[in-house]
């Protein structure tokens, strides 16, 4: 009753004789989830305890139980808050990958095709990509982008908000008329604007900063542009 009510697990206590001795043996399975400890979380930390907290804690069980943050449902997400325009564009890119979709019509049909609902209701990943306001759910989810003379002399910021795909777009307009320089060059009549970072790897760089960060925590993604060098940071 003691471990049961302290670990919140069932453990098989039997008594057994050996050389003459009573002994108490105790059988203990391995748990599938996480085991408190009267209701709280320990991790051990070198040779000290530590309770687990907050996002600590918060992390550990995500991992525990194997469900990536992006695939958890998103309780209170509908389908009226979905962005039309994304929805359609998102059809528009992906029709040489999958054949059809661009007839789809119905948005829940589509969301589950693509993994992003579960026993009808949208997952958070499905928030991210296609809401008409993702920061609703998770204000956290947005692109700080800054202008720094120095580590800590900054000239101008930007933050853009929007779902992944508008980010991505806003994101990079934004830098190449606010942030970078373009070199111009002619060749006979026609003008070209050559940036100063190529701009193919610049919105692979971005993209890649966008879809590859750990959501779960509450840090911004952040794009430093200094004189020299351009940082791209995510948690």
């Amino acid at each position: 009753d003691t471990i049961r009510n302290r670990l919140n697990t069932l453990s098989t206590v039997e008594l057994d004789k050996r050389a003459g001795q009573k002994i108490i043996c105790i059988t203990i399975s391995p748990s599938s989830i996480p085991v408190s400890f009267n209701g709280k979380y320990y991790l051990r930390s070198g040779s000290t305890v530590q309770e687990l907290r907050g996002k600590e804690l918060a992390d550990f069980l995500l991992k525990k139980s194997g469900i990536p943050w992006d695939n958890c449902v998103e309780k209170y997400f509908t389908l009226k808050e979905l962005d039309a325009t994304t929805v359609d564009e998102f059809k528009r890119l992906a029709a040489d990958r999958i054949p059809g979709i661009i007839n789809e019509t119905d948005s829940s049909m589509l969301l589950n095709k693509l993994n992003l609902a579960k026993d009808k209701q949208l997952k958070r990943a499905a928030v991210l990509l296609f809401s008409s306001d993702p920061q609703r759910y998770h204000s956290h989810a947005v692109v700080k982008i800054g202008k720094f003379l120095t580590d800590t002399d900054i000239q101008t910021t930007d933050i853009v908000k929007g779902n992944l795909f508008e980010q991505v777009e806003n994101s990079l307009e934004i830098l190449r008329t606010r942030y970078l320089q373009s070199h111009i060059s002619f060749e006979g009549i026609h003008r070209r604007d050559i940036l100063e970072y190529p701009y193919e790897s610049l919105r692979e760089a971005v993209i890649n900063a966008l879809i590859h960060r750990d959501y779960h925590g509450f840090s911004q993604i952040q794009i430093r542009v200094y004189t020299d060098r351009m940082i791209i940071m995510n948690e």
